[in-house]
């Protein structure tokens, strides 16, 4: 294309996607910075909002399973389980459409880029997954707490 047409530079996707970062931190990092510390921290919420409240959902049941003889570290385990595959399936979803925008967005806006990195993924998966767990521990705690003998009144 440069020796075909003067005056004009081609660039391959991955450096095009590194002069549009470069091009965009000149424009102003700092809002981009903040932009991206609001979403995370709504995320961060509404995964520990998500954990939360179904461990406190299932508080009644898991009082039940206690009083019958599960040991607290079963409640623990089961809990952060529960926790762990809710928080991998909406993680696993946000993939899905993180992938199909990246296809569909050069459709739409074709001066737009979308680039994932893998190594973004991981780390936002990680804390994704400890923020859950941690989420889901605090109603695990006051079930094992529970006297069994007044988990039967409130089912």
């Amino acid at each position: 294309i440069e020796r075909s047409v003067d005056k004009v530079t081609a660039l391959s996707r991955a450096r095009f996607v590194r002069s549009d970062f470069e091009l965009a931190m000149q424009m102003g990092v700092e809002v981009i910075a903040l932009m991206t510390l609001i979403g995370g921290a709504l995320a961060a919420v509404i995964v520990a909002f998500t954990a939360y409240s179904h461990t406190a959902r299932l508080r009644g049941e898991l009082a039940i399973i206690k009083a019958m003889g599960m040991r607290n570290r079963s409640i623990y385990l089961s809990v952060m389980a529960q926790a762990f595959g809710i928080t991998l399936m909406g993680f696993a979803l946000g993939i899905a459409l993180i992938e199909l925008i990246a296809v569909l967005l050069p459709q739409v806006l074709p001066l737009i880029s979308l680039a994932v990195a893998f190594g973004d993924v991981a780390q936002t998966a990680v804390a994704a997954l400890v923020i859950a767990l941690l989420a889901a521990l605090l109603p695990a705690y006051t079930v094992t707490r529970v006297d069994p003998v007044t988990a039967f009144d409130n089912a």
